[in-house]
């Protein structure tokens, strides 16, 4: 909100911005929607608005990549984070997203169990399975998202 803000003093657009920062179009709008940006997309617009990074840092979500914490982290918490900082799902999206799983998944196994016909409960109980784990997933993306401070 900071940078749409800075933006609108100067009476910049968008593309304006863009262009002075050497940063896409793209770029300037999703660091202004809210989602994270880079420590280079900072210094970009720090140098073009003239103000300390550590302004911009306040009002933007950063995530640093190449921070030690990050480093430190395991490939496999990497690879489940691959795009977290373009795609816009915070921390309330996956609780949110981990109920409706875990809840689908009670829901389906208990149509399963009660269901007359053999295959169709198979069926229910496999599609059950399928919504528990994909909530185990979404349970351990939480746990490792909030250790290595991707959040």
């Amino acid at each position: 909100m900071i940078i749409r803000k800075l933006r609108k003093q100067r009476n910049w657009s968008q593309d304006q911005l863009s262009k002075l920062s050497g940063l896409s179009l793209r770029t300037i709008q999703r660091i202004e929607g809210g989602n994270k940006a880079s420590m280079e997309s900072l210094k970009s617009l720090s140098a073009v608005f003239e103000i300390d990074i550590r302004n911009l840092e306040q009002g933007v979500v950063v995530v640093d990549k190449d921070s030690e914490q990050w480093k430190k982290a395991p490939l496999w918490v990497r690879i489940i984070f691959i795009g977290s900082n373009t795609v816009k799902f915070k921390r309330k999206d996956a609780v949110i997203l981990e109920i409706i799983l875990i809840g689908t998944g009670i829901i389906l196994s208990l149509a399963g169990l009660f269901h007359p016909d053999g295959n169709k409960a198979e069926v229910l109980m496999l599609c059950s399975i399928a919504f528990i784990l994909s909530a185990y997933y979404m349970s351990i993306k939480l746990r490792m998202g909030d250790k290595y401070l991707v959040w």
